[in-house]
């Protein structure tokens, strides 16, 4: 177990080791601003990367637009570090709303869209966005905001949110290996271990005796 116990520490302190110096942005609209397009890409780390935001709609049949506050921004993950997962909690307000949601794009652009989750905010919070969606790795990336709702003049929804981007660094192909080689000495010398040791006798030992008297 001792040695099984090392082994796991090895793995544990690689991956420990990687993130060192590591900072893992955590962005609160309500003390750092509105976020939007034209603001700077938001710089992600290795770590948990946490945005907290509100987005809204509201139909408004007069004005121009609806009124909305999509929350569309850029980010960028640095060169060794590659997105594990995205995950989206929300607590919903509304006003005589019966249908809301909010689509969620990514782009990295000027190329295609890589992948959208469309969220019902009627449902189970938290939920995972983005699955099955292909590595992504360093460069900068748009996040992208639609909202709708079924709702008359003056209604609308709006939603609190946290947003999780978890970033894992990329372990380097040679610290990785040697992690890999020093496990492998470890297991190799459990089972050589396991072979040489021989059964042993549990119980307190007897001495041989004779049922011979003195002579």
């Amino acid at each position: 177990m001792r040695h099984l116990t090392r082994v796991a520490g090895l793995l544990a302190g690689l991956a420990v080791a990687v993130t060192a110096g590591a900072f893992p942005l955590t962005y609160d609209e309500s003390i750092t601003g509105d976020l939007d397009f034209s603001s700077p890409p938001l710089a992600f780390d290795a770590g948990t990367n946490v945005i907290n935001g509100r987005s809204a709609f509201f139909h408004d049949p007069i004005g121009p637009t609806d009124r909305t506050d999509s929350d569309s921004f850029r980010f960028t993950l640095p060169v060794g570090t590659w997105r594990v997962h995205t995950s989206y909690a929300f607590t919903l307000s509304n006003s005589g709303t019966t249908f809301a949601e909010a689509t969620y794009r990514l782009e990295m652009p000027p190329g295609p869209i890589l992948g959208s989750t469309t969220i019902n905010l009627f449902g189970a919070s938290p939920v995972p966005l983005l699955q099955g969606l292909q590595a992504l790795t360093e460069g900068t990336y748009s996040f992208t905001q639609d909202a709708a709702c079924s709702c008359n003049e003056g209604q609308g929804w709006q939603s609190s949110y946290t947003l999780i981007f978890q970033v894992d660094p990329i372990p380097e192909p040679e610290s990785f290996f040697w992690a890999l080689v020093a496990a492998g000495a470890t297991i190799a010398r459990v089972r050589r271990t396991a072979r040489q040791v021989s059964p042993c006798h549990i119980g307190p030992r007897l001495e041989a005796t004779s049922d011979k008297g003195p002579s």
